[in-house]
């Protein structure tokens, strides 16, 4: 059976509400939670502000077991149906937590994150809706789940959950704010904005990094170097250990059995840089172009496609859930990216045997081996990425040598069962850590 979502609406009455809503005076000055006490230990008298549900909630947390640490991850708001590398791993990892030492929870800002239907049924589901734009009441509204929900740990995503998720968590005296950093596009430029979470992000208890670009970026905006942590991201590899015959794969998404096919997974916005793919493949005759994903920038890449008078060999599919089975239809993997972190894209075309061209951007370099698993190509450079895509259609052996040593490299480096483990470690470690320095004189 399907877990309940549970829903905070904007205004009261508009939706199931666990949490009733309430105006809030934010404080000026955001304290550092006291020490907390266990559940088991917590006061059950006082009555919290809410209804039966709310109620019903609060019941529910008393019977939890209080060896284990209760984490709260907290995505910001996406577009209808996107489904990123970041949304995709948040909703992975949650799954996979071991059940005998933490207890799991998954809070999104609108109830379209594609990430609510891929976490496991036993993860606990939260949408906390929020206004578009930048909407400060936001805050109020997490702390009012935080302060009902007494998670242990809060771990944000991205400056556009951590502005709202930081100062509601130490509102309401959560013990531990861990914050992950998967690019730096949300915002843009806006400077009290970017002041905001430099300041927040130095005030978490840990940093969580995807890339050492990324990491070099958080030290040098004051966070302590001891704070960041880059656990590697990982993908399931027999997921991807997809039998069966090419052509018949090809059908199922509209392929012909003999074109030589490059592809990409990914949101459709401006980070993607998708228009760097379709002016590479306006240059090579062929190919055939095959990009699933959904996102705002889908009807400007339409018009660009048709401009170029690509339709019949560049495709938008859409966003897809059967990414093993996609891959499988590919000869080359492609990561024309303006900035990216570790991407699980492209560490699924590694674990596929597939080689890559990419974009020398964010973590890729840590990621493909250039002239052996895939290459890469300078950001921008669209004669450059187009010949290594046409070096590599134009050679079936280079194709299945360097597929191989990417399948390796995703074996030795990036199997999933190694990332549950460091983020596993890494939230006892904070909260190992944390409690022990609130314990020094």
């Amino acid at each position: 059976m399907a877990a309940m979502i549970h829903q905070v609406a904007l205004t009261p009455g508009t939706a199931p509400q666990p949490i009733l809503l309430h105006s809030v005076r934010l404080l000026p000055r955001l304290p550092r939670p006291r020490p907390v006490a266990r559940r088991g230990q917590r006061n059950r008298g006082k009555k919290s502000v809410g209804s039966g549900i709310l109620d019903s909630l609060t019941a529910m947390i008393e019977q939890r077991d209080p060896s284990k640490l209760s984490v709260h991850f907290v995505l910001p708001a996406v577009g209808p149906n996107r489904l990123g590398g970041m949304e995709k791993l948040a909703a992975e990892i949650l799954s996979a937590l071991n059940p005998q030492r933490f207890e799991s929870s998954l809070v999104c800002f609108c109830a379209s994150n594609a990430a609510l239907e891929l976490v496991a049924d036993a993860v606990d589901k939260y949408v906390v809706a929020k206004r578009l734009g930048v909407d400060w009441t936001q805050i109020g509204r997490l702390w009012r789940h935080f302060r009902a929900a007494r998670p242990d740990i809060v771990h944000t995503f991205n400056e556009g959950a951590l502005l709202y998720a930081y100062p509601a968590a130490r509102l309401a005296r959560v013990p531990y704010v861990v914050h992950a950093e998967h690019g730096r596009l949300e915002f843009g430029e806006r400077r009290l904005l970017r002041l905001a979470r430099v300041n927040m992000a130095r005030a978490c208890d840990a940093v969580i990094v995807v890339s050492d670009a990324l990491k070099e970026a958080v030290v040098r905006e004051g966070v302590a170097a001891s704070k960041v942590h880059k656990p590697r991201n990982g993908v399931d590899l027999k997921r991807f250990q997809v039998a069966g015959n090419k052509t018949v794969s090809r059908r199922e998404w509209g392929l012909a059995a003999e074109a030589l096919v490059v592809g990409t997974v990914g949101s459709l916005t401006p980070q993607k840089n998708h228009e760097l793919l379709i002016e590479a493949a306006a240059r090579l005759e062929a190919i055939t172009v095959v990009i699933a994903g959904a996102g705002d920038r889908q009807e400007a890449l339409k018009a660009l496609i048709a401009e170029k008078g690509l339709t019949a060999r560049v495709r938008l599919v859409g966003p897809i859930s059967r990414i093993p089975e996609f891959m499988a239809t590919l000869d080359v993997f492609a990561l024309p990216s303006l900035t990216e972190g570790t991407s699980l894209a492209l560490l699924e075309a590694m674990a596929a045997g597939l080689p890559a061209v990419a974009t020398d951007v964010g973590g890729n370099a840590a990621v493909i081996r250039d002239g052996e698993t895939g290459y890469l190509t300078p950001l921008g450079d669209v004669s450059e990425f187009a010949a290594k895509l046409a070096k590599l259609t134009a050679d079936k052996a280079l194709r299945t040598s360097m597929g191989t040593a990417a399948r390796q490299r995703a074996e030795q480096e990036f199997s999933f069962s190694k990332t549950i483990e460091e983020y596993e470690s890494l939230f006892e470690q904070v909260a190992h850590e944390s409690r022990a320095a609130r314990k020094r004189p």
